[in-house]
């Protein structure tokens, strides 16, 4: 099996913030746009609206990307 060298742009799954999507501000995903209520997390130490991105659509930007 092939193993792929971990970014450093993006920590560990046991260092990601994990946010719920349903606080008083409206957060967006910085990858999709959407602002649809699912879960999400902030796998950097982006601040402000880059902070937050669906677990999904950074998984797909990764494959895609990489």
């Amino acid at each position: 099996m092939e193993e792929k060298a971990s970014s450093p742009l993006i920590p560990p799954p046991s260092e990601i913030d994990l946010e719920a999507g349903g606080g008083g501000d409206q957060l967006q995903c910085r990858i999709c746009l959407e602002t649809d209520g699912r879960d999400f997390i902030a796998p950097c130490k982006c601040k402000g609206t880059s902070k937050y991105v669906h677990r999904d659509c950074l998984d797909h930007w990764r494959a895609v990307k990489w």
